[in-house]
């Protein structure tokens, strides 16, 4: 009896992974803290209720994890001990469907609703959210650039001289042109008015408010 009590006492401890304790350097660490594949969404379960157990194995998960890279590091520094060992074997999380991220991503309350959010339903919505942005700020900066494009295209220079329906003056057979004193008075001190100013929108507002009048073909100014 003794002697098996000897032999047990003399059994080195096991790891949670079934392998004897301590490790060796050899050991692929990071085969056991990949997270195994996602489960499929069962029938009686809902969204909240998926969501809780998620949240739970997010943390189980990290907690493990943590004490694997731990267990990894004093393996490799020389201060690991027979106490510890690495993390519990990492479990899985049940998968979301397209439609419940898109409800999700849409509505900031419904996420309130069916929440907290697991890491890897908060990372969908994430996404989904990123890429609804992006596209909408596509599409507004393709509207900005359009409404630009169609303004550029109506806009007229101010004081066009182009007439839609043009008269040739006959020197002859037209009658003298007028032009107000101011303009006269602006061209004699070589103070030449803009073009602009010729223009049908402007002459009659300057004959308005000048009544008086020369025919242009007898001024000479100097």
């Amino acid at each position: 009896m003794s002697d098996q009590g000897s032999q047990n006492s003399q059994n080195p401890p096991t790891s949670t992974c079934g392998l004897p304790l301590p490790l060796q350097p050899t050991y692929d660490f990071a085969a056991w803290t990949k997270p195994p594949p996602d489960l499929p969404i069962p029938d009686d379960f809902d969204l909240k209720d998926r969501n809780k157990y998620n949240c739970e194995v997010d943390e189980h998960n990290r907690l493990s994890t943590r004490t694997t890279k731990a267990y990894e590091a004093a393996l490799k520094d020389g201060t690991l001990t027979q106490t510890i060992d690495i993390g519990l074997k990492l479990r899985a999380v049940y998968l979301y469907n397209p439609e419940e991220v898109e409800e999700i991503a849409s509505s900031h309350e419904y996420e309130r609703l069916v929440g907290p959010l697991p890491s890897n339903l908060a990372l969908l919505v994430y996404q989904k959210r990123k890429s609804k942005q992006q596209a909408d700020d596509a599409r507004k900066e393709k509207e900005k650039r359009e409404k630009e494009k169609e303004k550029d295209s109506v806009r007229l220079l101010e004081g066009s001289m182009v007439m839609s329906k043009p008269v040739p003056i006959d020197s002859i057979a037209s009658r003298p042109v007028s032009c107000p004193d101011i303009f006269l008075a602006a061209i004699a001190f070589k103070q030449h008015p803009s073009l602009f100013w010729f223009s049908d929108d402007r002459q009659p507002t300057m004959r308005h408010r000048v009544p008086r009048r020369h025919p242009l073909q007898k001024t000479n100014p100097r």
